[in-house]
């Protein structure tokens, strides 16, 4: 997988951004998942199965330190990239937001991930992503930590959007049906990485049974709202026919 740099160092707005809409090169189709070095990848996410498979991973529990947003306006030819000093207090053409997602290994800050994303004023997503893993430990890497969740002490692999969403389309069948649906879907033990195969059944159940849950809250919202329309209809409905009935002098106070 072609590798764009081994910078270490955070980049800029104006670099990232410059990156992002001007890198015609060094382009790939693939997420590392499981990247343990120093090394800086541009992706085009419109080759991904979902545009947030750039999160998944095999490196083990991560933590979030931090996202960042920043804004620049960008000439119609994308030439000219500005800095700006304040956030715009309304969405205008030429004006776009980068976002900035630091992460860091639990059990080893040393060893970081970063995630550089540009969307326009309608919030509407560049294709291309950085994505950067540093590395400021000596070798070899430091060791995948499980979830914090794990009972059994297995390595964390966060499953991909896309093998979520999957799931969720199988939220009608019994899980084991889902989870082999997923499992064939992701090419099975030829998968590209763990992180297409769903991570065990009570994931599976866990997924489809919050599908279900919303759905039926939504159900029962509509259907409250359904009769407080009807309850308030025929309210409007008496009210209107004592009104003209007073008018035609049939009811007196």
């Amino acid at each position: 997988m072609p590798i764009y740099s081994l910078e270490e160092k955070g980049f800029s707005v104006k670099q990232a951004v410059s990156m992002i809409v001007k890198t015609t090169d060094h382009i790939v189709s693939k997420v590392p998942y499981s990247c343990k070095e120093t090394a800086v990848f541009v992706i085009d996410t419109s080759k991904l199965k979902h545009v947030d498979d750039i999160r998944s991973h095999e490196l083990g529990a991560m933590k979030n330190e931090r996202v960042q947003k920043d804004y620049v306006s960008i000439t119609d030819d994308m030439t000219i990239i500005k800095t700006l000093r304040k956030n715009p207090s309304v969405p205008r053409h030429g004006i776009y937001m980068l976002k900035r997602s630091y992460f860091s290994l639990k059990n080893d800050s040393s060893f970081k991930r970063r995630i550089y994303e540009l969307f326009d004023w309608k919030g509407k997503q560049h294709k291309i992503v950085i994505l950067q893993f540093v590395y400021h430990g000596n070798l070899p890497p430091p060791k995948p930590k499980p979830h914090g969740n794990s009972k059994t002490g297995g390595i964390y692999v966060r499953t991909s959007k896309s093998t979520r969403e999957k799931i969720l389309t199988n939220a009608d069948l019994k899980p084991k049906e889902a989870f082999d649906g997923a499992f064939d879907s992701a090419g099975g033990l030829d998968a590209e990485s763990m992180c297409f195969i769903p991570r065990n059944m009570k994931q599976v159940y866990n997924t489809t049974q919050t599908k279900t849950s919303l759905v039926k809250a939504s159900k029962e919202k509509d259907e409250s709202l359904y009769k407080i329309n009807s309850s308030s209809s025929r309210t409007n409905v008496r009210l209107c026919d004592r009104q003209t009935a007073n008018r035609n002098g049939k009811i007196s106070d």
